[in-house]
Protein backbone atom coordinates (compact mmCIF):
# COMPACT_ATOMS: atom_id res chain seq x y z
CA UNK A 1 0.00 0.00 0.00
CA UNK A 2 2.97 2.42 0.16
CA UNK A 3 2.23 3.12 -3.62
CA UNK A 4 -0.97 4.78 -2.55
CA UNK A 5 0.47 6.22 0.14
CA UNK A 6 3.04 8.46 -2.16
CA UNK A 7 0.60 8.97 -4.66
CA UNK A 8 -2.20 10.31 -2.06
CA UNK A 9 0.57 13.22 -0.90
CA UNK A 10 0.42 15.10 -4.11
CA UNK A 11 -1.89 18.08 -3.49
CA UNK A 12 -3.33 17.94 -7.04
CA UNK A 13 -4.02 14.32 -6.82
CA UNK A 14 -5.97 14.91 -3.83
CA UNK A 15 -8.02 18.00 -4.72
CA UNK A 16 -8.83 15.76 -7.85
CA UNK A 17 -10.41 12.68 -5.54
CA UNK A 18 -12.04 15.34 -3.43
CA UNK A 19 -14.07 16.34 -7.04
CA UNK A 20 -14.31 13.06 -8.23
CA UNK A 21 -17.35 11.74 -6.38
CA UNK A 22 -19.24 9.06 -8.56
CA UNK A 23 -21.03 7.67 -5.61
CA UNK A 24 -19.86 4.45 -5.77
CA UNK A 25 -17.22 2.81 -3.34
CA UNK A 26 -13.94 5.16 -3.89
CA UNK A 27 -11.86 2.59 -2.83
CA UNK A 28 -12.19 0.67 -6.01
CA UNK A 29 -11.16 3.90 -8.00
CA UNK A 30 -8.66 4.66 -5.50
CA UNK A 31 -6.60 0.89 -6.24
CA UNK A 32 -7.57 1.38 -10.13
CA UNK A 33 -5.25 4.66 -10.09
CA UNK A 34 -2.67 3.08 -8.05
CA UNK A 35 -1.93 0.01 -10.44
CA UNK A 36 -1.72 2.67 -12.92
CA UNK A 37 0.77 4.41 -11.03
CA UNK A 38 2.61 0.70 -10.49
CA UNK A 39 2.28 1.09 -14.72
CA UNK A 40 3.43 4.38 -14.63
CA UNK A 41 6.75 3.10 -12.34
CA UNK A 42 7.53 0.56 -14.93
CA UNK A 43 7.63 2.34 -17.75
CA UNK A 44 10.20 5.41 -15.69
CA UNK A 45 12.11 2.48 -14.58
CA UNK A 46 13.10 1.32 -17.85
CA UNK A 47 13.32 4.78 -19.68
CA UNK A 48 15.92 5.48 -17.38
CA UNK A 49 17.72 2.50 -18.21
CA UNK A 50 17.59 3.76 -21.79
CA UNK A 51 15.94 0.38 -22.77
CA UNK A 52 13.89 0.34 -25.82
CA UNK A 53 10.05 -0.16 -24.93
CA UNK A 54 7.85 -2.43 -27.23
CA UNK A 55 4.28 -1.17 -27.54
CA UNK A 56 1.44 -3.43 -29.24
CA UNK A 57 -1.88 -2.53 -29.60
CA UNK A 58 -5.83 -2.67 -30.95
CA UNK A 59 -5.93 -1.39 -34.59
CA UNK A 60 -9.03 0.69 -34.21
CA UNK A 61 -9.93 3.86 -32.36
CA UNK A 62 -9.66 3.15 -28.90
CA UNK A 63 -6.44 1.50 -29.60
CA UNK A 64 -4.54 3.81 -31.95
CA UNK A 65 -5.84 6.19 -29.10
CA UNK A 66 -3.97 3.76 -26.85
CA UNK A 67 -0.67 3.78 -28.79
CA UNK A 68 0.00 7.05 -29.08
CA UNK A 69 -0.58 8.13 -25.26
CA UNK A 70 1.96 5.42 -24.41
CA UNK A 71 4.56 6.34 -27.24
CA UNK A 72 3.74 10.23 -26.49
CA UNK A 73 4.60 9.85 -22.85
CA UNK A 74 7.86 7.77 -23.45
CA UNK A 75 9.08 10.06 -26.15
CA UNK A 76 8.74 13.06 -23.73
CA UNK A 77 10.92 11.46 -21.21
CA UNK A 78 13.49 10.76 -23.71
CA UNK A 79 12.66 7.29 -24.10
CA UNK A 80 12.68 5.17 -27.66
CA UNK A 81 9.61 2.83 -27.94
CA UNK A 82 8.71 0.12 -31.36
CA UNK A 83 5.33 -0.11 -31.93
CA UNK A 84 3.37 -2.82 -33.75
CA UNK A 85 -0.88 -2.11 -34.53
CA UNK A 86 -2.73 -5.38 -34.71
CA UNK A 87 -6.26 -6.72 -35.21
CA UNK A 88 -6.09 -9.14 -32.32
CA UNK A 89 -3.54 -10.70 -30.24
CA UNK A 90 -3.26 -14.07 -31.58
CA UNK A 91 -1.45 -16.93 -30.25
CA UNK A 92 1.29 -16.53 -33.48
CA UNK A 93 1.67 -12.35 -32.74
CA UNK A 94 2.29 -13.64 -28.53
CA UNK A 95 5.08 -16.35 -30.26
CA UNK A 96 6.61 -13.91 -32.11
CA UNK A 97 7.05 -11.58 -29.33
CA UNK A 98 8.37 -13.85 -27.27
CA UNK A 99 11.20 -14.38 -29.57
CA UNK A 100 12.03 -10.45 -29.24
CA UNK A 101 14.49 -9.16 -27.10
CA UNK A 102 13.20 -6.65 -25.13
CA UNK A 103 13.29 -6.04 -21.12
CA UNK A 104 9.82 -4.26 -21.42
CA UNK A 105 6.78 -5.54 -23.09
CA UNK A 106 3.63 -3.11 -23.56
CA UNK A 107 -0.27 -4.39 -24.68
CA UNK A 108 -2.74 -1.89 -24.78
CA UNK A 109 -6.35 -2.51 -25.09
CA UNK A 110 -5.41 -5.51 -25.81
CA UNK A 111 -4.59 -8.66 -23.54
CA UNK A 112 -6.13 -9.38 -20.45
CA UNK A 113 -7.59 -12.32 -21.71
CA UNK A 114 -3.99 -13.90 -22.56
CA UNK A 115 -2.15 -13.18 -19.02
CA UNK A 116 -1.73 -16.72 -18.66
CA UNK A 117 0.53 -16.83 -22.24
CA UNK A 118 1.97 -13.30 -21.13
CA UNK A 119 3.52 -15.10 -17.55
CA UNK A 120 5.92 -16.76 -19.91
CA UNK A 121 7.61 -13.48 -21.30
CA UNK A 122 10.88 -13.12 -20.09
CA UNK A 123 10.94 -9.78 -19.16
CA UNK A 124 8.94 -7.12 -17.56
CA UNK A 125 4.96 -6.63 -18.89
CA UNK A 126 2.15 -3.83 -18.49
CA UNK A 127 -2.02 -4.69 -19.63
CA UNK A 128 -3.62 -1.64 -20.08
CA UNK A 129 -6.67 -2.79 -21.64
CA UNK A 130 -10.86 -2.93 -20.41
CA UNK A 131 -11.95 -5.69 -21.81
CA UNK A 132 -13.39 -8.76 -19.48
CA UNK A 133 -9.74 -10.18 -18.26
CA UNK A 134 -8.85 -13.90 -17.92
CA UNK A 135 -9.39 -15.60 -14.68
CA UNK A 136 -5.16 -16.20 -14.38
CA UNK A 137 -3.17 -13.92 -11.46
CA UNK A 138 -0.26 -12.35 -13.13
CA UNK A 139 3.36 -12.76 -12.25
CA UNK A 140 5.18 -10.22 -10.10
CA UNK A 141 6.73 -8.98 -13.37
CA UNK A 142 3.51 -7.80 -14.93
CA UNK A 143 1.45 -4.81 -13.96
CA UNK A 144 -2.36 -5.61 -15.22
CA UNK A 145 -4.28 -2.44 -15.41
CA UNK A 146 -8.11 -3.07 -15.96
CA UNK A 147 -10.84 -1.41 -14.21
CA UNK A 148 -13.06 -5.12 -14.03
CA UNK A 149 -10.27 -6.12 -11.71
CA UNK A 150 -12.02 -3.37 -9.30
CA UNK A 151 -15.30 -3.55 -10.26
CA UNK A 152 -15.29 -1.23 -12.61
CA UNK A 153 -17.42 -1.13 -15.73
CA UNK A 154 -14.54 -1.62 -18.59
CA UNK A 155 -17.80 -1.15 -21.13
CA UNK A 156 -19.19 2.46 -20.17
CA UNK A 157 -16.49 3.65 -17.49
CA UNK A 158 -13.08 3.59 -19.04
CA UNK A 159 -11.60 2.68 -22.19
CA UNK A 160 -8.51 1.43 -23.40
CA UNK A 161 -6.88 4.80 -23.64
CA UNK A 162 -8.27 5.44 -20.45
CA UNK A 163 -6.16 2.36 -18.40
CA UNK A 164 -3.35 3.67 -20.92
CA UNK A 165 -3.71 6.99 -19.81
CA UNK A 166 -3.79 5.77 -16.21
CA UNK A 167 -0.51 4.29 -16.72
CA UNK A 168 1.39 7.08 -17.25
CA UNK A 169 -0.42 9.66 -15.62
CA UNK A 170 2.08 9.77 -12.58
CA UNK A 171 4.14 10.76 -15.02
CA UNK A 172 2.91 14.13 -14.69
CA UNK A 173 0.79 13.63 -18.24
CA UNK A 174 -2.20 15.25 -17.54
CA UNK A 175 -2.08 16.75 -21.17
CA UNK A 176 -2.82 13.46 -22.79
CA UNK A 177 -5.95 13.10 -21.15
CA UNK A 178 -7.81 14.50 -24.17
CA UNK A 179 -6.32 11.24 -26.05
CA UNK A 180 -8.22 9.15 -23.66
CA UNK A 181 -11.49 10.72 -24.31
CA UNK A 182 -10.87 9.89 -28.20
CA UNK A 183 -10.37 6.17 -27.19
CA UNK A 184 -13.67 6.61 -25.13
CA UNK A 185 -15.83 8.31 -27.82
CA UNK A 186 -14.34 5.57 -30.50
CA UNK A 187 -15.81 2.51 -27.98
CA UNK A 188 -18.95 4.43 -27.97
CA UNK A 189 -18.77 5.26 -24.23
CA UNK A 190 -19.97 9.18 -24.40
CA UNK A 191 -23.87 8.53 -24.63
CA UNK A 192 -24.95 11.98 -23.83
CA UNK A 193 -21.90 12.02 -21.06
CA UNK A 194 -18.94 10.70 -19.83
CA UNK A 195 -19.53 8.32 -16.66
CA UNK A 196 -16.87 6.82 -13.91
CA UNK A 197 -13.23 7.12 -14.45
CA UNK A 198 -14.18 8.81 -17.82
CA UNK A 199 -15.28 11.74 -15.87
CA UNK A 200 -12.01 11.83 -13.98
CA UNK A 201 -9.99 12.07 -17.09
CA UNK A 202 -12.34 14.87 -18.46
CA UNK A 203 -11.68 16.67 -15.46
CA UNK A 204 -7.46 16.08 -15.91
CA UNK A 205 -7.96 17.41 -19.46
CA UNK A 206 -9.74 20.52 -18.63
CA UNK A 207 -7.02 21.20 -15.45
CA UNK A 208 -4.70 20.63 -18.08
CA UNK A 209 -5.71 23.30 -20.57
CA UNK A 210 -6.17 21.47 -23.63
CA UNK A 211 -9.86 20.18 -23.50
CA UNK A 212 -12.69 22.76 -23.55
CA UNK A 213 -16.54 21.58 -23.27
CA UNK A 214 -19.46 24.11 -25.00
CA UNK A 215 -22.95 23.56 -25.85
CA UNK A 216 -23.37 23.13 -29.33
CA UNK A 217 -24.46 21.38 -32.39
CA UNK A 218 -23.04 17.63 -32.85
CA UNK A 219 -22.99 17.80 -36.47
CA UNK A 220 -19.25 16.67 -37.34
CA UNK A 221 -16.64 18.25 -39.48
CA UNK A 222 -17.92 21.60 -38.88
CA UNK A 223 -15.53 23.68 -39.50
CA UNK A 224 -14.27 20.81 -42.52
CA UNK A 225 -17.27 20.04 -44.80
CA UNK A 226 -20.11 21.85 -46.12
CA UNK A 227 -23.17 21.73 -43.81
CA UNK A 228 -24.85 19.38 -45.78
CA UNK A 229 -21.95 16.66 -45.93
CA UNK A 230 -21.78 17.42 -41.99
CA UNK A 231 -25.43 16.77 -41.10
CA UNK A 232 -25.50 13.47 -43.53
CA UNK A 233 -22.37 12.28 -42.36
CA UNK A 234 -23.42 12.73 -38.70
CA UNK A 235 -24.20 9.30 -36.65
CA UNK A 236 -23.89 9.95 -32.96
CA UNK A 237 -26.72 10.73 -32.10
CA UNK A 238 -28.61 9.51 -35.45
CA UNK A 239 -30.51 12.55 -37.32
CA UNK A 240 -33.58 10.10 -38.48
CA UNK A 241 -34.17 10.73 -42.53
CA UNK A 242 -30.94 12.95 -43.18
CA UNK A 243 -27.92 10.58 -41.42
CA UNK A 244 -26.38 9.16 -44.89
CA UNK A 245 -28.16 11.29 -47.40
CA UNK A 246 -26.73 14.14 -49.03
CA UNK A 247 -29.52 14.74 -50.89
CA UNK A 248 -32.22 14.69 -47.69
CA UNK A 249 -29.83 17.05 -46.23
CA UNK A 250 -28.91 19.29 -48.89
CA UNK A 251 -33.36 19.61 -49.03
CA UNK A 252 -33.61 20.86 -45.55
CA UNK A 253 -31.29 23.17 -45.53
CA UNK A 254 -33.11 24.68 -48.94
CA UNK A 255 -36.05 24.22 -47.20
CA UNK A 256 -34.61 26.40 -44.22
CA UNK A 257 -33.26 29.17 -46.78
CA UNK A 258 -29.22 28.47 -45.55
CA UNK A 259 -26.86 27.98 -48.24
CA UNK A 260 -26.15 24.04 -47.72
CA UNK A 261 -22.60 24.64 -49.83
CA UNK A 262 -21.02 26.86 -46.95
CA UNK A 263 -19.43 24.77 -43.49
CA UNK A 264 -21.09 25.60 -40.34
CA UNK A 265 -18.45 27.72 -38.87
CA UNK A 266 -18.96 29.93 -41.69
CA UNK A 267 -22.68 30.95 -41.03
CA UNK A 268 -23.85 34.05 -39.20
CA UNK A 269 -25.14 33.40 -35.54
CA UNK A 270 -29.09 33.71 -37.01
CA UNK A 271 -28.49 30.76 -39.12
CA UNK A 272 -26.61 29.00 -36.51
CA UNK A 273 -29.86 29.07 -34.36
CA UNK A 274 -32.38 28.39 -37.78
CA UNK A 275 -29.87 25.26 -38.38
CA UNK A 276 -29.93 24.12 -34.69
CA UNK A 277 -33.90 24.80 -34.26
CA UNK A 278 -34.58 22.44 -36.85
CA UNK A 279 -32.04 19.61 -36.25
CA UNK A 280 -32.96 19.67 -32.49
CA UNK A 281 -36.24 18.65 -33.67
CA UNK A 282 -35.20 15.75 -36.03
CA UNK A 283 -33.53 14.55 -32.69
CA UNK A 284 -32.96 16.69 -29.52
CA UNK A 285 -29.64 14.73 -28.48
CA UNK A 286 -28.26 16.83 -31.36
CA UNK A 287 -27.39 19.73 -29.25
CA UNK A 288 -25.52 19.31 -25.99
CA UNK A 289 -22.04 19.08 -24.71
CA UNK A 290 -19.18 19.34 -27.23
CA UNK A 291 -15.80 18.76 -27.04
CA UNK A 292 -12.96 19.84 -28.49
CA UNK A 293 -9.35 20.30 -28.61
CA UNK A 294 -7.84 23.88 -28.97
CA UNK A 295 -5.50 24.50 -31.27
Amino acid sequence: MQRMANYQKDGDTIQQKQHFSLNRDNEKFDSLLSRGCEASDMLKKHIEKDNIIRLISHNDADGLSSAGIIANAIKEEGGQFHITIVPRLKADVIRDVAKEKYELYVFSDMASACIKQLNSLKADVIVADHHQPSAHEPKDNLVHVNPHLFGVDGSREISGAGSSYLSVRDMDKKHLAYMALIGAFGDMQCQNRFVGVNQLILKDGQEAGNLEIHEDLKIVSKAQEPLFKSIAYTLNPPLPGLTGSLEKSQELLEKMGVSYGIKFVELEDEEKDVVKDELVKVNPQIFGDVYSVPR
